[in-house]
């Protein structure tokens, strides 16, 4: 990855590993939608997703801020994930670091 998005073909949504949400409010940043975002990120664990790119990851994920982008990791690695406060890079380094 270069900067702080997937170059063109290897993003999440476009290898099938991720998907993106959104409101008929527009932009899933804009403050319209902050209801929204909020409930996303406190609720999506409970379903089994990971907010992929959470703020202020961005030196692990290399991507910037995008709370719109959820990837499934089933409930039990959500719960977690978020019990650790971690990324998908910090959970795969704790599951695999001590191969």
């Amino acid at each position: 990855m270069s900067g702080l998005t997937a170059r063109p073909g290897q993003s999440e949504n476009q290898t099938g590993l991720a998907m993106g949400i959104g409101t008929w409010r527009g932009p899933f940043l804009s403050e319209a939608n902050a209801a929204h975002r909020d409930w996303v990120a406190r609720h999506c664990w409970d379903f089994g997703f990971v907010v992929r790119y959470p703020e202020g990851h961005e030196d692990v994920t290399g991507i910037a801020f995008e709370p719109w982008h959820l990837r499934f990791v089933g409930r039990e690695v959500a719960q977690e994930m978020k019990r650790h406060g971690w990324v998908l890079e910090e959970w795969h380094e704790a599951m695999l670091g001590g191969r």
